[in-house]
């Protein structure tokens, strides 16, 4: 019983400190910075990774989209 538990126990601190240490020397800087210029390069827009929610009846992200409201996605119309 103690074997598997032991097993366990350093493969869960073993994930942990790769994540930390993956964590800690990405280069996330380099790599937005390449996205950015690619997206220059190339005339497209940028990726974007998440966008915050805006109430407002216009959609300025996307204007070509209509845009949909709070409970659109739960009650069908």
């Amino acid at each position: 019983m103690t074997k598997p538990f032991v097993f366990l126990a350093a493969l869960l601190m073993l994930m942990v400190f790769s994540m930390a240490l993956h964590t800690v020397l990405f280069p996330y800087k380099k790599t937005s910075d390449s996205m950015h210029t690619i997206a220059k390069l190339t005339q497209i827009n940028a990726l974007s990774l998440s966008t915050a929610y805006d109430g407002a009846s216009f959609n300025a992200t996307y204007p070509d989209m209509p845009t949909l409201g709070r409970m659109d996605f739960v009650y069908d119309k």
